[in-house]
């Protein structure tokens, strides 16, 4: 933990640490309203469940985190709120150090997030994950195409959210491991890949 910034190790003490990696927040109205994927009830809802995560864990504390430090507007202040009164929850708003996120990933107890190629990283480095793979329009989409990933790692609506985070938290390191998609786990029959020739063949058929 040498290149470990203090504040982000003090967290750590007497508590789990969870890392939510946050969802896109669209600035343009035509982005926050129209977009299937990215928009802002989508955000607002992310934002929802790491305050209830927080709210119904105190033996956690969660640091959400995005790319970009995002501009919330009106629409968000009611839950902007309620997480700044909360104690073990706070929104991450330093992007002077360099490669913050992966220091708190590399430190992090459970990472949170949509499945995007830095959660494909966690994934990789044998961290525990959880993926967030739903919103307001959709859900399992994730889970429908990465099937060589264990089924245990997803979540496709808020309470298997609520539920597999707070077992996570109750275990110790040796049942937590359940939620590390190591090599053992991960299925090379079921890769990307095989799956997207599996159907290209079923169309030329």
């Amino acid at each position: 933990y040498k290149n470990i910034s203090e504040d982000i190790l003090s967290l750590k003490k007497n508590k789990k640490l969870i890392l939510a990696l946050g969802h896109h927040v669209p600035m343009s109205s035509t982005e926050q309203e129209s977009s299937i994927w990215i928009n802002k009830y989508s955000a607002k809802l992310f934002l929802q469940n790491c305050l209830a995560i927080a709210q119904n864990n105190s033996n956690c504390f969660v640091i959400i985190r995005y790319k970009y430090l995002p501009n919330f507007n009106f629409f968000f202040n009611d839950v902007i709120n309620q997480i700044n009164k909360t104690k073990n929850i706070l929104i991450c708003n330093n992007y002077n150090e360099s490669y913050r996120t992966y220091k708190i990933c590399s430190v992090a107890d459970l990472i949170i997030g949509e499945y995007t190629s830095l959660v494909d990283e966690c994934i990789a480095s044998e961290k525990a994950v959880l993926v967030h793979d739903f919103s307001y329009q959709f859900s399992g989409h994730a889970k429908k195409y990465f099937k060589h990933l264990p089924e245990k790692i997803f979540c496709t609506n808020k309470d298997e959210l609520l539920k597999k985070t707070k077992e996570f938290l109750m275990m110790d390191d040796f049942k937590a491991n359940q939620f590390h998609a190591n090599n053992e786990k991960i299925d090379s029959n079921k890769l990307p890949l095989d799956i997207v020739k599996f159907k290209l063949n079923q169309l030329l058929q």
